[in-house]
């Protein structure tokens, strides 16, 4: 990760600390506390068959992996045998943050976005606001909204005011600390997490 090497005066230097003493504190095996085992119940043949579609669909010409292998090359593989990948030295008790640089790797973590994104979306944690990242969803519907409330402002003859934010190394640096208890304060524990 790409944290600035100094706390930015504007950010609560005192919460960040807490927040990484508290983090600490989490356990390193929590119980999945969700009724349908969502960080806890195994992959199945189902879930490889989605990721591979999805694969196919949205990733197939992209770039191979540092390892040389490529997503048609991923794409032949066994169901089985990759069931077997995901659950073995990929799955749950040994999934780990991941650098996506290999294919296998990237639809292996498809499994695990897709198993917190419905986690979310069943729990209501997005706001509706939130777009990015979500099936049906795309960013162009907050443009939309935008150019909604643009043309009732004029139709009204009111003023509006509209910020657009660049955000540098956002996702890179933001604090990993408060991330995990903000996770496990809104219930998401268990092998998939820890």
């Amino acid at each position: 990760m790409n944290l600035p090497p100094h706390v930015p005066p504007d950010f609560d230097a005192l919460q960040m600390h807490l927040d990484a003493l508290q983090a600490r504190r989490l356990p390193d095996h929590t119980v999945d506390p969700t009724p349908d085992g969502a960080f806890s119940r195994p992959f199945l043949l189902s879930d490889i068959a989605w990721a591979k579609a999805r694969v196919k669909r949205l990733y197939l010409r992209g770039a191979v992996g540092v390892d040389g292998v490529s997503y048609r090359q991923v794409l032949v593989m066994s169901n089985r045998r990759m069931l077997y990948l995901s659950t073995s030295a990929f799955g749950a008790d040994n999934y780990r943050i991941i650098g996506l640089e290999c294919c296998l790797l990237k639809l292996l973590t498809l499994l695990v976005e897709r198993r917190l994104r419905t986690w979310a979306e069943n729990n209501a944690i997005l706001p509706p606001s939130q777009n990015g990242f979500r099936e049906a969803s795309r960013a162009t519907n907050n443009l939309f909204v935008l150019r909604a409330a643009v043309e009732k402002a004029r139709a009204l003859q009111r003023t509006i005011y509209v910020v657009f934010l660049d955000l540098t190394n956002a996702f890179s640096s933001a604090n990993q600390p408060t991330l995990w208890l903000k996770l496990a304060r809104m219930g998401a524990s268990g092998p998939l997490i820890d």
